[in-house]
């Protein structure tokens, strides 16, 4: 399973590979030399190995190498990297037509995601700018797809930016297309969720917080960021009682109970393989916690084995 990023220079495509696969603590951030060549990274998700492909911003995909149009060609998913506080961004969208008038010929299958980073508004004069210019890098791309609409193009635009958890949500899709068993993974958390009566599931990747599945239940973005952000609590607490060195993240298990204000009670089991199970479910129906572990064993039970099979 291939991904490949793209962009021009200083548009944030390392930056974001290596926050995306170090096994440190996920505000973790260093400054890395412009990349020169395509140099390749790997990220290990639920027992599948996804290869990422990290193209220099001076490619030129018409004096592309053997070995570059390989990666273009095998790739199931590409990551296209805009600078969202460089005013120069319609030299990137004229970039990527021209890249995609050629992958097309080669890859008519790949799915195309668009990160508008740097979003953050301190990157911005006025919120007015800011908006002005998503506006219009939006409305680019869009009419561009247009164009290709006898193609059915597959594309998604994310805005992303260090503060917050987009990268990883935008990351997260980017998974879902690429990971094989996803569909496998959220019938198991729908099963959990409608047998324990609970609101909503998610099982995260807890290096990098990426969501690889949720139930069929509808995904509510407050409860996203909610259950985002008990990974950094159960970290945090994580660290103090059993520090590592860097910073790194153990490959271990653990549970953590929260509750909240509203009755609501949050559920966080971690396993191997950096996985954590997030649950919510309400007060009244948690009355029988003995009930919800079991179920929530299983369902690990499920996942454990799949991942043996996969592996």
């Amino acid at each position: 399973m291939d991904v490949v990023f793209l962009g021009l220079s200083k548009a944030g495509k390392t930056s974001i590979i290596r926050t995306l696969t170090s096994k440190c603590q996920p505000n973790y951030q260093a400054v890395f030399e412009t990349t020169q060549k395509v140099e390749k990274s790997e990220l290990t998700i639920a027992g599948n190995q996804i290869n990422i492909y990290d193209f220099y911003g001076t490619f030129q995909i018409e004096n592309a190498k053997p070995e570059e149009k390989e990666y273009l060609k095998k790739c199931a998913s590409i990551v296209y990297i805009i600078d969202g506080q460089n005013e120069t961004y319609e030299e990137a969208v004229n970039y990527f037509e021209k890249l995609f008038a050629e992958i097309v010929k080669i890859n008519p299958n790949c799915n195309y995601h668009f990160f508008v980073h740097k979003i953050d508004n301190d990157g911005f004069a006025t919120l007015d700018k800011k908006t002005a210019i998503i506006s219009s890098i939006k409305g680019q791309l869009i009419d561009f797809f247009n164009t290709y609409s006898n193609l059915k193009p597959n594309y998604d635009i994310n805005l992303t930016n260090w503060q917050d958890q987009s990268l990883s949500e935008a990351f997260s899709k980017v998974i879902h297309k690429v990971i094989p068993q996803v569909s496998y993974i959220a019938s198991l958390l729908t099963s959990l969720v409608t047998n324990s009566k609970m609101e909503k599931a998610f099982l995260f990747d807890q290096v990098n917080k990426l969501y690889i599945a949720t139930d069929a239940g509808p995904f509510d973005q407050n409860t996203y960021q909610m259950c985002f952000e008990m990974i950094d609590v159960f970290l945090d607490i994580s660290f103090i009682y059993d520090p590592t060195e860097n910073g790194q993240i153990k490959n271990s298990e653990g549970s953590l109970s929260i509750k909240l204000s509203d009755n609501t009670v949050l559920l966080m089991k971690s396993f191997k393989e950096y996985l954590c199970l997030i649950c919510i479910i309400k007060q009244e129906n948690y009355v029988r916690p003995f009930i919800i572990d079991y179920n929530i064993d299983e369902f690990c039970k499920g996942l454990e084995e799949m991942i043996k099979v996969t592996k």
